[in-house]
């Protein structure tokens, strides 16, 4: 039936109200909770920026510190031999300990004795295996000897060499190291023998006596540094530098020495334009954000301190779209799995409004319907009614209806049978009506239509057509009278249905079973 299928396929008010509340909830919480997020963007992308750069400068630190810690270590523990007179210097047992800390310490490039008379012991690790230069002063003269050893400081050759002028005392890390009378560090230098970037650490020696008798020193290349700088994850487009107080490069990603140089090359030569512009105008307590054509750049300079002799400057640079990139994969990420709650919570909350609806919907039904009929009562349509015709603006027919002889149906035939003639008028009416129309049952026996937009002559056509049709197959047993009015004013409805109801009882006086309109 048309009545049944059309309120079966309508959500019921309360529970409508009830999830379209719920859902505007999640909606607005879904919307603050993005918008806060966007609004913090900027915020949440300076405070990664800042805690990365941070990071990688710990982490950088830590890794030189473990590149110059055998170095400082070795140097220290040869200077306690010789002092004690456990090793003497211009020894093979000297030798031997040079070579023995350059096969268990790869870090070390080379270490050796220079002694204040201009003799020089110096073990270095070749591209294979080790080397010894020994330059004796006897008598005023100099005797140079080199050998080679494997990678287990097994010896493989001797060999005598030219004097190459060598002397250790004229050295930058000897005459640090005697200045200072303590252990040293050198800034980064080029090393003469291997042509890579490095730092040496010395410490004078001194006998019995307290008399200074030579520095000894470590070698520990650093060039490493800037290959593993180059791989850290910084961002899809950042890179990292490292620079000593002059702003010589220590490491740059992708860097290589020219051959032949003897001095670290400074980075406003070779580093890129963000490197150079970072170094030039970074100031180490805050980030620098930097434009260079069309590309926004974030940028910090951090000290590195090496040692009480030298701090180095790490920088890191990215463009700001790196940042961007990373928070809109968050913020799409976060989005989505937003919405996927909210979904959930929805579907999970279905169930529940229905089942807890279940007693406000069986209220609102008996507050708003007629029992019996399932129509309209009459405080509902003259509420509906009303707004109808206020959203409107215009005129309607209102028909007031009432079922003729219900009373003799119920003496002759009993209640149950008088219901039955009720249920079938309303439902007969509720299947003809539009979706626009209202209907009600508005007393024992009266009912009530509201037919909006329709002309008055095809609005009575309509109505006896259809009040046939519901009673044609009962006969004579059940027939209908009707009264009709105009409508176009929303605070009429009471006055109109009196109208309505003397043209009722027009028909009714003239046997009943007809339609009269309220002639005024």
């Amino acid at each position: 039936m048309r009545s049944n299928q059309r309120r079966s396929t309508e959500l019921p008010p309360i529970r409508r109200w009830l999830l379209m509340g719920l859902i505007v909830l999640q909606t607005v919480a879904l919307v603050a909770l993005l918008l806060t997020a966007r609004g913090n963007s900027s915020t949440v992308q300076v405070n990664n920026a800042e805690s990365m750069m941070a990071q990688v400068s710990t982490t950088v630190f830590e890794r030189i510190q473990n590149f110059l810690a055998p170095a400082e270590k070795a140097v220290r523990v040869l200077y306690g031999l010789i002092t004690r007179g456990t090793i003497i210097p211009n020894t093979t047992a000297l030798e031997d300990f040079l070579l023995e800390q350059l096969s268990s310490q790869p870090q070390l490039t080379g270490m050796y004795f220079g002694g204040t008379d201009g003799s020089f012991i110096f073990a270095r690790r070749e591209k294979k295996g080790l080397s010894l230069k020994r330059i004796a002063v006897v008598n005023g003269r100099r005797q140079v000897t080199l050998r080679l050893y494997n990678n287990v400081a097994l010896l493989l050759s001797t060999q005598s060499s030219q004097d190459d002028g060598f002397d250790p005392r004229s050295r930058p890390w000897y005459k640090a190291a005697i200045s200072r009378q303590n252990l040293i560090w050198t800034s980064p230098y080029v090393f003469f023998s291997s042509q890579r970037p490095g730092v040496t650490t010395a410490i004078p020696v001194k006998n019995s006596q307290s008399q200074i008798i030579g520095v000894v020193g470590a070698d520990i290349e650093i060039s490493a540094l800037s290959e593993f700088i180059g791989q850290m994850p910084i961002s899809k487009n950042g890179q990292a530098f490292i620079v000593d107080v002059s702003g010589a490069v220590v490491a740059l990603p992708k860097f290589t020495l020219q051959s032949g140089s003897r001095e670290l090359p400074k980075l406003q030569e070779v580093g890129s334009e963000p490197a150079q512009l970072l170094e030039q105008n970074a100031n180490a307590s805050e980030l620098l954000e930097y434009r260079i054509g069309n590309t926004d750049w974030i940028g910090s300079l951090r000290p590195l301190s090496v040692n009480q002799d030298n701090t180095w400057s790490l920088g890191i640079y990215m463009p700001r779209q790196d940042f961007v990139e990373q928070s809109e994969a968050i913020f799409n990420r976060q989005l989505w799995q937003t919405m996927a709650i909210c979904i959930f919570v929805v579907l999970l909350a279905v169930p529940l409004v229905w089942q807890f609806s279940i007693p406000v919907e069986s209220w609102y039904t008996r507050a708003t319907t007629d029992e019996l009929t399932g129509l309209l009562n009459r405080k509902e349509f003259l509420s509906r009614a009303a707004k109808l015709l206020a959203q409107g603006h215009t005129s309607a027919v209102l028909v007031r209806l009432d079922v003729d002889k219900l009373q003799m149906i119920n003496h002759i035939f009993g209640r149950e049978a008088g219901d039955k003639a009720l249920k079938i008028v309303a439902n007969g009416f509720e299947q003809r009506i539009r979706k626009t129309d209202l209907t009600a049952r508005i007393g024992e026996d009266d009912f009530v239509l509201l037919l909006p937009n329709i002309d008055h002559g095809i609005a009575l056509q309509k109505l006896e057509q259809w009040c046939g049709e519901i009673t044609e197959p009962f006969k004579q047993m059940l027939s209908l009278s009707a009264g009709v009015t105009q409508i176009s004013n929303p605070s009429e409805v009471e006055a109109k249905l009196q109208e309505a109801e003397i043209a009722l009882l027009v028909s009714k006086k003239r046997g009943g079973n007809t339609i009269k309109s309220y002639l005024g």
